[in-house]
């Protein structure tokens, strides 16, 4: 099924998708994952080979997102999925694979791992990054390539708050911890720096940029609202019932207590 189950799409096949397969002109397709499981496809438009298009598209898309490729365990990628695996599986085998590679010095490992989007900060259980094992190993090209490169942090702790810089000093290799203390004083005194050459910015408010606008139209004059004592009121409403006597505020309504007082 490998090598002859695709007519003469075969070679191809086994190429791109890498797992074995057997196609039939009724336009259905057996698909063979080892060891997982088997998928039946059917699908009736034919190819100039007499395959299944979508057929042999479904094969190609599947190997793109899942691990299941013969050579997809030939190197370590975290672009594929592995059903296989549990998460926690998966994430201990890049801890291994990259504190290893820090620590056998293995430069072209890191710049792999770099390159597919690894993440160089993992630790294990004792909080240990590849920049403690290179440090403490005295691999400086592989410290200088976490650091510059890969911009990890140049001072993480572990389970004992020692740095890469500590474990340097400790196992004798003084070049390397010079050269992190030097690079962090460096990374430090540019901060000012990269923050005064950024441009003077307004500030923004929910997404405008907010400016301050005075008015210059008159203020209305300040009123006082102390409350009258009820001797001021009782003053001003026998005011209000003479001069409606009188007959000057004829405009005024009267008030309920004025109008019980006359029914009275």
């Amino acid at each position: 099924m490998y090598t002859t189950g695709m007519n003469d799409y075969s070679g191809q096949f086994a190429f791109h998708v890498g797992l074995p397969a057997k196609s039939s002109i009724s336009g259905a397709i057996m698909l063979v994952i080892p060891n997982v499981m088997g998928i039946a496809l059917w699908s009736p438009p034919l190819d100039g080979r007499s395959n299944s298009v979508r057929g042999v598209q479904f094969c190609t898309e599947l190997v793109k997102t899942f691990n299941f490729h013969n050579y997809d365990n030939l190197r370590f990628t975290q672009r594929k999925l592995d059903p296989r695996k549990m998460q926690v599986e998966n994430k201990a085998h890049q801890v291994v694979l990259t504190l290893f590679s820090a620590a056998n010095g293995d430069l072209t490992a890191l710049s792999r791992f770099f390159l597919q989007g690894v993440d160089l900060t993992v630790a294990d259980y004792d909080r240990r990054t590849p920049l403690h094992i290179a440090s403490a190993e005295g691999h400086l090209n592989c410290v200088k390539f976490l650091v510059e490169k890969a911009r990890v942090p140049c001072r993480p702790v572990d389970r004992w708050n020692n740095t890469p810089a500590d474990d340097a000093r400790y196992h004798s290799h003084p070049e390397i911890a010079d050269y992190l203390e030097n690079w962090d004083m460096k990374r430090v005194s540019s901060i000012p720096q990269q923050l005064s050459s950024l441009p003077a910015q307004q500030p923004v408010t929910n997404g405008h940029t907010h400016l301050k606008v005075e008015s210059h139209e008159p203020k209305p004059p300040l009123v006082s609202h102390s409350p009258k004592s009820r001797d001021g009121y009782e003053a001003s409403q026998s005011e209000e019932e003479e001069d409606y006597d009188s007959g000057e505020g004829s405009s005024v309504p009267r008030s309920p207590s004025i109008m019980s007082k006359e029914i009275r």
